[in-house]
């Protein structure tokens, strides 16, 4: 992985890739760590949690061309809650840095809280992922889209500001409304139907 051919600054690249390894080796422990991030290889004790469906990349980009990760709130319970989804995270943006065009433009977040409650809601998680996505890889989250969050985020919100780094705060976009209220709304940041997964109305299906 070359962080400092991500990274026009080279301190700053020689910072990221120090944490990035102190993190890996607590996230993946001495016998995966330094495994290739692979199915097979340092994922290979994750496989359920990949398996899970919280997090994916959409087979589709929206009207930028910018790749789409894919979080649905609902699908993590209790039993799945801890650093898995963190590592699966890791294992999504490492798929990323691969595509040259995630690397020249970044990537956007879609998150669906549609029948989403508190128990869906995992701090440890939440934290892992947006402190990675700020401070260790060389590509970053363009803009976050949390839809249909109107009846959980007010409980959650104070939590999430602590976690979101400022740029992510400032990147951090609420849908709320009917179906076809906040397909409008994520129209207007090229997020046309065409690129939108089934469940939240239109066509784009998940990769299997």
């Amino acid at each position: 992985m070359q962080f400092h051919a991500l990274c026009e600054n080279l301190q700053l690249a020689s910072q990221r890739l120090a944490r990035y390894w102190e993190a890996r080796l607590k996230l993946f422990g001495p016998d995966n760590c330094f495994l290739p991030m692979t199915l097979t290889g340092a994922m290979r004790d994750s496989i359920e949690a990949v398996n899970l469906g919280y997090l994916t990349l959409l087979p589709c980009t929206d009207k930028a061309g910018r790749p789409i990760m894919y979080c649905v709130t609902r699908k993590l319970t209790r039993e799945y809650y801890g650093l898995g989804q963190v590592r699966v995270w890791w294992y999504l943006i490492h798929l990323l840095m691969e595509n040259p065009i995630a690397i020249k433009r970044g990537f956007v977040v879609l998150s669906n809280a549609k029948d989403s409650s508190m128990n869906h809601f995992d701090t440890c998680s939440v934290k892992g992922i947006c402190y990675a996505s700020d401070c260790m890889f060389p590509i970053r989250w363009k803009i976050c889209h949390v839809c249909h969050s109107s009846h959980v985020f007010p409980l959650v919100s104070k939590v999430v500001r602590t976690v979101l780094s400022l740029h992510q705060r400032k990147n951090f976009i609420l849908h709320d409304g009917s179906t076809e209220t906040v397909l409008g709304s994520l129209a207007r940041f090229d997020l046309t139907r065409e690129c939108l997964p089934h469940d939240l109305g239109k066509p784009c299906y998940l990769l299997a």
